[in-house]
């Protein structure tokens, strides 16, 4: 069995910004003095960057162990998915800029009434992928034709599965 982490280095700069973030709003929300419309405001920016930093520290805390049977995840939102259950599997690329440089992916696992939900900055990412490209195989799931093309950005050759 083989354990992931999302490590501390590729979530410090979301740490960074929810602290930024919740720091401003409270000093906006101290200086509202009262008046509805800056309470409105800086509570809503306070909400939503608590809730952020919030979702950065779970991501932090969770962990993914993958083996031959399948794969699961500690945390809130723990799941656990059995290779041979996977009904659907969905790898798609977010670019950061418009000439597609910079990005990352997400793969996505459904099957039953587990979700399992990686992305490209945890360790071990690519070896997770090749799991799910096998269980996607071996259980005749048809792909998208960009899930297709991301597999192949990883090196996983997936074009001789049907596309949707």
């Amino acid at each position: 069995m083989s354990t992931f982490r999302y490590p501390i280095s590729v979530v410090r700069g979301d740490l960074t910004r929810a602290a930024l973030g919740l720091v401003i709003a409270g000093i906006g929300l101290a200086m509202a003095g009262g008046h509805p419309a800056g309470a409105i405001i800086f509570g809503g920016l306070f909400v939503f960057f608590a809730i952020f930093g919030f979702r950065v520290l779970q991501r932090v805390k969770t962990t993914i162990a993958v083996d031959e049977e399948g794969i699961s995840t500690s945390g809130a939102r723990g799941a656990n998915l059995r290779w041979k259950d996977v009904e659907e599997v969905r790898l798609s690329y977010f670019s950061t800029r418009r000439d597609q440089a910079g990005g990352w992916m997400q793969l996505v696992l459904k099957g039953g009434a587990g979700q399992v939900c990686v992305e490209s900055t945890l360790e071990g990412f690519d070896e997770i992928a090749q799991q799910a490209a096998r269980a996607a195989r071996q259980n005749g799931i048809v792909l998208t034709p960009a899930t297709i093309s991301n597999f192949s950005e990883l090196g996983i050759d997936m074009s001789e599965d049907q596309a949707r």
